[in-house]
């Protein structure tokens, strides 16, 4: 990342946890090639590193005290006085799940190496003593010029390098601090052709870059080609999987996204070793429930399709569903209102999907947002709901202080920032300013002055984002990211 060694200080108005560094990756406590905290002996990034990065990452501090909560007014969205009320009127999710299928263990890239001769193993030593002094330096192009030179002369001996582990990403972020992203993409798309078995070590991280670049360039159409890996391992790297997905609903690219989802979805739900897969699923049902809501019909012959298409996508994706009639109908009224915000006070999470969905489709009409766009800025709006209800802020005041620390705290990845993500709320807040002026819940002055928060905060992420994310590549400017909707 470009923030530079910093623990707990604020950078151009981010406030940042206490964060270590190595290389161009963050860690919590430990670098990759530290002794493990656990005290094997071994290497954080043998030993702990890959089961560390499962576990969510404590939220970083607020950048400032908020401010003490004032007294809700009635909420008249909120149908129920006690929490035992609200959750028996709940009408629960757009599907639910008759039985949930057994866990299953899913292949793995094949890791196993076979010994190696002395004389095969002086090769690769002699490599590293040659390729070191400008590894060190970071000295891009020399370490181009090695690893072709490897490809090269003992391609049979390549994948025993390691350069997965290290060499790669230090390579790609000293490429992308000199703008030569361009580069080392050419490089990871001659690898995965030509050394597929290292490649499928990290595929989830090679794969986001080079479809982060087909994004940035427009090549969309060559998405799919960089999916196949997700397909043969689709529960694998779940955190990448699920970066690529949020940038592909962000950019409202729908089709390559529920390729995506289509090979992940019922893995992910049912794999021993993934936790909160559900996000796979939650798009395809999605995709399930937008042509209900366009239709804008609630009768029981358009209930009984929309209720079909998802169980039918149960038995597509092997988990099976079963819909709830009465959320696609109490959603469907939701979309059908026009721009209304009735509680100030603390929302249920009733009236929060309900505001969510009046939101989306706002976006849709007034807009021509894609639906899955307006779907991953509901969804980030949501989460900004509860982020407010935890830390006891009133919502609907949408202080910059406050944005800012759910910036930090909702686009905080295991090693970065995302820049997707701290755009996508962003621009999600500045339409949704809009939208509370158009409900007559804030007054225009309060919109504007949001929207001046928010280009000041789109400005101190632009240093918070590392050179090699899309972000910023995608939208350089506020008013690309906030006037033009996504193509």
């Amino acid at each position: 990342m470009a923030l530079g060694g910093l623990d707990g200080q604020i950078i151009h108005g981010f406030r940042l946890p206490a964060l270590g560094k190595c290389g161009n990756e963050w860690t919590m406590k430990a670098g990759r090639n530290d002794a493990c905290p656990c005290g094997s002996g071994k290497k954080y990034k043998k030993c702990c590193l890959p089961k560390d990065q499962l576990i969510p990452v404590a939220q970083p501090p607020i950048a400032e005290a908020p401010e003490p909560i004032a007294d809700p007014i009635e909420d008249v969205w909120q149908e129920a006085e006690t929490l035992d009320e609200v959750e028996a009127e709940e009408p629960g999710d757009i599907a639910d799940e008759p039985e949930r299928p057994p866990l299953h263990k899913y292949p793995r890239p094949e890791a196993d190496l076979p010994d190696l001769s002395l004389e095969q193993e002086k090769i690769i030593e002699d490599w590293w003593e040659e390729t070191s002094p400008g590894y060190d330096d970071l000295d891009a192009d020399q370490m181009i010029k090695r690893v072709e030179m490897a490809l090269t002369e003992f391609p049979g001996l390549f994948v025993h390098l390691g350069l997965d582990e290290e060499f790669l990403f230090e390579l790609g972020g000293e490429l992308g601090r000199r703008g030569r992203i361009p580069d080392y993409i050419a490089l990871l798309k001659r690898l995965r052709r030509e050394q597929r078995q290292m490649y499928s070590f990290s595929y989830g991280a090679f794969d986001s870059e080079v479809i982060d670049e087909l994004v940035v360039t427009g090549q969309v159409e060559e998405i799919p080609a960089y999916l196949d890996l997700f397909k043969h391992y689709p529960d694998a790297q779940p955190d990448y999987c699920h970066q690529i997905c949020n940038l592909l609903a962000w950019r409202g690219l729908a089709e390559p996204l529920y390729l995506l989802c289509e090979a992940v979805a019922g893995p992910m739900m049912i794999s021993s070793e993934v936790f909160g897969g559900h996000f796979a699923l939650d798009w395809l049902l999605r995709r399930e429930e937008i042509p209900f809501f366009e239709a804008g019909d609630d009768s029981p012959g358009a209930l009984e399709r929309a209720a079909d298409a998802i169980r039918r996508l149960g038995e597509r994706v092997q988990y099976p569903l079963k819909a709830n009639t009465g959320w696609l109908r109490d959603g469907l009224k939701a979309c059908l209102e026009p721009p209304w915000v009735g509680p100030r006070g603390t929302l249920t999470d009733l009236a929060q999907r309900r505001l969510e969905l009046n939101f989306v489709s706002h976006l849709r009409r007034a807009r021509l947002v894609p639906w899955v766009q307006g779907f991953l800025l509901g969804d980030l709006l949501q989460d900004y709901f509860f982020w407010c209800r935890r830390n006891k802020i009133p919502w609907l005041q949408l202080q910059k202080k406050d944005i800012e620390a759910f910036v930090v705290s909702g686009s905080r990845q295991f090693f970065c920032v995302s820049g997707s993500t701290v755009l996508a709320i962003i621009q999600g807040m500045v339409w949704f300013a809009e939208y509370l002026e158009i409900a007559t819940a804030i007054s225009a002055a309060e919109a504007e002055r949001i929207k001046q928060d928010c280009r000041q905060l789109f400005e101190a992420g632009r240093e918070a984002v590392d050179p090699t994310d899309p972000a910023y590549r995608i939208c350089p400017t506020f008013e690309q990211l906030t006037v033009v909707s996504a193509s």
